[in-house]
């Protein structure tokens, strides 16, 4: 089936691959990732000009973007989820995040505000690390996949 619409995943976890089968068996292509591991880990190199160590340090401490748990951040955080949605074309984004973890809950909240003054897609998932109630993301997904189709009139 060819995908239907184009999503952004981002979460505090993302090493399943089966969660990531689930979501694109639904008629979606995951394109981008703002995880730990996806895209945030690999936009900026690490400078192979000078001391290496001092590099590293730059690298971590000025150049990456910045993570969740990274205090006062949350608006180049925004700046940065824009900045996907356009480069990837994003039609829509699922957010999931581990049960308890609150660092995620309130990214969430930050997101589900900044997106929804702009009018767009967000689902939000609440997780396990082994994907019980797989029924329930998978119905949750297909009707999220369905509402981005509707607005993309397909």
């Amino acid at each position: 089936m060819e995908p239907k619409v184009r999503l952004l995943y981002t979460g505090g976890h993302a090493d399943n691959p089966k969660f990531f089968d689930l979501l694109e068996q639904q008629g979606a292509v995951v394109v981008a990732g703002n995880d730990s591991f996806g895209t945030r880990a690999c936009d900026v190199l690490v400078s192979e000009e000078g001391d290496p160590l001092e590099a590293i340090i730059e690298y971590y401490y000025q150049q990456k973007p910045a993570a969740t748990r990274q205090f006062g951040t949350h608006e180049e955080r925004l700046a940065r989820l824009d900045q996907l949605i356009e480069d990837y074309r994003i039609d829509g984004i699922i957010s999931s995040r581990l049960f308890m973890c609150d660092i995620w809950a309130f990214e969430q909240f930050l997101m589900r505000n900044h997106l929804q003054r702009k009018n767009f897609r967000l689902l939000e998932l609440e997780v396990d690390y082994n994907p019980e109630g797989e029924g329930q993301i998978r119905t949750r997904v297909q009707a999220f996949v369905e509402s981005v189709c509707d607005k993309k009139n397909i």
